[in-house]
């Protein structure tokens, strides 16, 4: 079994070819995109109203089942396998949404929460989940070829 933080393990990354690092890229365009949005102070932040909570908390959960999602293809492109993909996509996703909280308490008039963190942590989950099931969907679909006779 590969150690992922071996040095010989992060050697093996320069014989890969680049086409396995493009979900890894995308992944941290993702999180590019979490730290923007979690840059904007809390005054210049739309106000939903009454749905303000629920819109926000459900764009944590969104967002962070598609970097869920996007860890888990990365781990799985640089030749990682299964389960230990979905354990370091989980792990990264709530280390990114822990860091991510830490960020924003530097933010004029926000600050970090663990709830907001445990939502990462679900979305990231759910993330997980929804594309193991949207691969086990699509072999399905694919199934095997109709025979000659059918």
């Amino acid at each position: 079994m590969r150690d992922v933080l071996s040095p010989r393990w992060i050697l093996s990354l320069q014989a890969l070819p680049m086409k396995r690092y493009r979900s890894l890229f995308a992944a941290f365009l993702w999180m590019a995109a979490i730290f923007f949005f979690s840059s904007f102070p809390a005054d210049e932040l739309p106000y939903f109203g009454l749905w303000d909570l629920l819109l926000k908390k459900s764009g944590h959960l969104a967002g962070y089942a598609v970097l869920g999602a996007l860890f888990l293809r990365s781990w799985e492109d640089l030749g990682i396998r299964m389960k230990r993909a979905i354990s370091l996509a989980l792990l990264a996703a709530v280390v990114y949404a822990i860091t991510d909280e830490l960020h924003q308490s530097f933010v004029p008039g926000r600050h970090a929460s663990m709830v907001d963190v445990l939502i990462d942590g679900i979305g990231s989950a759910i993330g997980l989940l929804a594309l193991h099931f949207l691969r086990k969907w699509r072999r399905k679909m694919d199934g095997p070829l109709p025979t000659q006779g059918s």
